[in-house]
């Protein structure tokens, strides 16, 4: 008997062609076909939602509709899931602490800075009278003004997940760049992490969550005056600029501290990021005095000499921003850290390095950067979508 191969490969192809069907039509695809994960989140949100409405009490279906639609960049209704989630989590006393803290820290921020907002969040005991002892006098720490804050059990702040969904929503909203209410968010989980830090709150990983989420918003509160930094220039009239020069590297030195009150808790991570940022005020600085364009009223020879010292001051500012850079990448190999801040840094050195001009050849430990880049991106685990979308099906 004659074997017809064309007849058997065809038929084959048929009897495959049924199999996915038969398996698409009982909702069980196959492990080698994946499917569009946005179209796995979008259904996981269905279960969700379905499990919300049926028992809305209930906060792990607000977890993940949080957690789902960050995934598909759905920013305002995972803030939404959040705040719900929030709401149905802190107690009163915590609800009343966090509201009267963010208050009083947006009204003295701005012009106090992170140390000073950060001593009166530590303090144990609120002190409103000055004291004297002998000859010294106790400064008050207080947050000014007739009422102190109140402070909370140890039971109204024992939870890390509210810390998390506090952050969350302070990185949703600056994914939304609403930059004010995110700081409104970094604020709140500031206060809330050196809360559960002045309580001793740990977890099963160690107190390593609450030391990373009140590192993170320490950075992105650093970032609000960075913000308001960007924005300073120096002035039309040269004979002025002597002074807003001046004003505008206090500023500077003021933002760099309160980078420094980030890296003092001592999380590689952001400790890194604010190295960074310490670092890149040369480069901001650089950047006002480069941009500087020549006045009518100015004479070409008062002109010139006023140039050639800006630049004078510029290379000098170059070189310590490619200093700072060096040592924040060098420090990240050493740790085995690469982040998207480091990334940035990494960009921010090569910028540097060709504005000098001078070496364009790479250092030694460039090589070992770029084996870490790659290492880490061959590490990046992620949830799967099915993997979620099953979890979803038994709430």
């Amino acid at each position: 008997m004659k074997f017809d191969v064309e007849k058997y490969r065809l038929s084959t192809m048929t009897i495959s062609a049924i199999m996915l069907f038969s398996l698409f039509q009982w909702g069980c695809p196959p492990r080698n076909i994946r499917r569009d994960p946005k179209v796995v989140y979008t259904e996981a949100l269905g279960f969700c939602n379905k499990a919300h409405r049926r028992s809305p009490p209930r906060k792990k279906p607000l977890f993940y509709l949080a957690m789902i639609n960050e995934r598909l960049e759905k920013w305002e209704q995972a803030i939404v899931a959040r705040q719900r989630y929030i709401a149905q989590t802190q107690t009163g006393a915590l609800q009343g602490y966090l509201s009267e803290v963010l208050s009083k820290m947006k009204k003295h921020y701005d012009k106090q800075g992170l140390k000073w907002v950060l001593a009166r969040l530590a303090a144990k005991t609120e002190v409103t009278k000055q004291m004297k002892f002998g000859r010294k006098k106790l400064a008050a720490i207080g947050w000014g003004g007739s009422s102190n804050v109140k402070r909370l059990n140890k039971a109204d702040v024992n939870n890390l997940v509210l810390l998390r969904m506090y952050a969350k929503v302070a990185e949703d909203y600056r994914m939304l760049n609403k930059f004010n209410k995110a700081d409104d968010y970094s604020m709140i989980t500031l206060a809330l992490a050196e809360e559960m830090e002045r309580h001793g709150i740990s977890a099963v990983e160690g107190r390593l969550p609450i030391v990373q989420k009140n590192a993170e918003s320490r950075f992105f509160l650093s970032e609000r005056r960075r913000r308001v930094f960007q924005k300073m220039q120096l002035s039309k009239e040269l004979n002025q600029n002597n002074a807003r020069l001046k004003e505008i590297i206090a500023f500077g030195v003021l933002l760099s501290r309160d980078y420094a009150e980030v890296v003092k808790v001592r999380v590689p991570e952001w400790a890194l990021a604010a190295a960074f940022r310490q670092a890149e005020i040369y480069t901001l600085l650089y950047d006002k005095v480069n941009g500087v364009t020549k006045p009518e009223n100015v004479s070409q020879d008062s002109w010139v000499k006023y140039k050639k010292t800006l630049d004078e001051m510029g290379r000098g500012w170059l070189k310590k921003a490619k200093d700072g850079f060096a040592t924040v990448l060098q420090k990240a190999i050493s740790l085995e850290v690469y982040t998207p801040w480091i990334k940035k840094c990494e960009q921010a050195y090569q910028k540097v390095n060709g504005l000098i001009g001078k070496n364009t050849t790479q250092p030694a430990w460039w090589a070992q950067l770029q084996s870490l880049k790659k290492k880490k991106k061959e590490e990046q685990v992620t949830t799967l979508p099915e993997q979620i979308l099953e979890m979803c099906k038994s709430f």
